[in-house]
């Protein structure tokens, strides 16, 4: 089950100033560009809470995902971060010494972390078009799979798939959760919508975490894991593994989740 997720503003960007791709099509290049764009020429930018919880994430992703993988294969992984944006969780990978290949759909974004660290690997393309190269043992998503349909992620696992290696893993992370609560919201946000005729910007889709492990189990992975990522009163993150029986049920709460899937 999904739901269609509108947005008027993030990071304190006006999106309905920027070019779309229309009322059905969700965020694309061009509107990330010129959002990038706006935020490099001072109009807009993220406040700490929200850059402090993305480094936050990074850090628990490699501490508990890449560390994991690490001690089962006895070497660092190979690792390429999809739609990587600002790059605050990755930046974080490449300050531990992790080979990480940046993506996005455009260049605008990634340029203060390139000079930071200019060795590392970088692939522009649209999401739904990309063609990975191989060798890589991770392949992380985060807080992005949102602009993509159900088809166009099953799509974007599919050539994940056969471009990490085997054993490797994909890390698909999730804000946009169709969780009961949220259910609730949107529902009545929608109706508000209607009656003002003011829905924003197409911004992408909730869906709920069945829907994100059938993209990996539709690919021929294996759910290696699913986590609840939890962020405390002190503004850390922390993974709590879900049951088993428990993997691919919507959640109550408005949290985020992480699912690990192998390459067998």
């Amino acid at each position: 089950m999904k739901l269609r997720e509108y947005q008027r503003s993030w990071q304190k960007v006006d999106l309905t100033r920027l070019r779309t791709g229309g009322a059905h099509s969700p965020a694309g290049p061009e509107l990330y560009e010129q959002f990038y764009i706006e935020l490099a020429q001072g109009r807009g930018g993220p406040d700490q809470r929200w850059s402090t919880s993305k480094q936050t994430l990074g850090a628990v992703v490699a501490d508990e995902v890449f560390e994991a993988w690490r001690r089962r294969s006895g070497r660092d992984p190979r690792i390429l971060a999809l739609a990587a944006g600002t790059g605050a969780a990755e930046g974080v990978w490449l300050e531990r010494g992790y080979d990480v290949t940046l993506h996005d759909c455009q260049d605008v974004s990634l340029r203060a972390l390139r000079e930071r660290f200019p060795r590392s690997g970088v692939l522009i393309a649209d999401l739904r078009t990309i063609v990975i190269p191989g060798g890589f043992d991770i392949i992380v998503m985060l807080a992005s799979e949102y602009v993509l349909s159900e088809d166009e992620l099953a799509g974007l696992v599919r050539t994940a798939e056969t471009s990490v290696a085997d054993g490797g893993w994909i890390v698909l992370h999730s804000v946009s959760v169709l969780s009961a609560v949220r259910f609730a919201k949107e529902s009545l946000k929608r109706l508000a919508r209607r009656l003002s005729s003011d829905e924003g910007v197409f911004w992408g889709w909730f869906r709920t975490p069945g829907e994100l492990a059938r993209s990996g189990v539709g690919a021929g992975l294996q759910i290696v894991a699913v986590y609840r990522v939890i962020t405390t009163e002190a503004d850390e993150t922390v993974l709590k593994s879900r049951p088993r029986w428990l993997r691919t049920l919507p959640t109550l709460r408005d949290e985020s989740v992480l699912a690990v899937f192998e390459r067998g």
